[in-house]
């Protein structure tokens, strides 16, 4: 039935429409709440409560929110590699190694749904501090 109902005369050509990412694009990384405060230590929760994805989630989106205070516009709508793509274009490539493992880690769990490194995790929140320092006053 399905093959019959498909238009004839060569192949069936589809229009595929772009659905609006709305406030949770970066496949819905970026929370609706505020962040916390301290945000290694809300991650540290998740990832007790066995909440990897809320626990990278929340760290990614606070990646952003770090690299929005040192004036990256972040359009809607943008995927991780365009943010990496942007961060690149305005940000020290230093500072950017940091957010880079980051999203490297996000993209893994949440499209290839492979459970983070907690070694690169435990790293990458030790290291949290320092990376919103480094650019803080330098910001464009």
């Amino acid at each position: 039935r399905i093959l019959r109902d498909l238009p004839t005369g060569g192949w069936a050509r589809f229009r595929l429409r772009r659905r609006d990412p709305g406030p949770q694009s970066l496949g819905s990384a970026v929370p609706a709440a505020p962040l916390p405060p301290d945000i290694p230590a809300a991650v540290r929760a998740h990832l007790a409560a066995g909440e990897e994805r809320a626990a990278l989630a929340l760290l990614y989106a606070g990646g952003l929110a770090r690299l929005r205070a040192l004036g990256l516009t972040i359009p809607p709508g943008a995927t991780e590699g365009d943010c990496l793509r942007l961060a690149g274009a305005v940000r020290p490539a230093a500072e950017l190694a940091y957010f880079h493992r980051l999203t490297r880690l996000w993209q893994g769990l949440a499209y290839a749904h492979r459970p983070p490194d907690r070694r690169v995790l435990d790293g990458l929140l030790a290291q949290w501090q320092d990376w919103g320092a480094a650019g803080a006053g330098d910001a464009p």
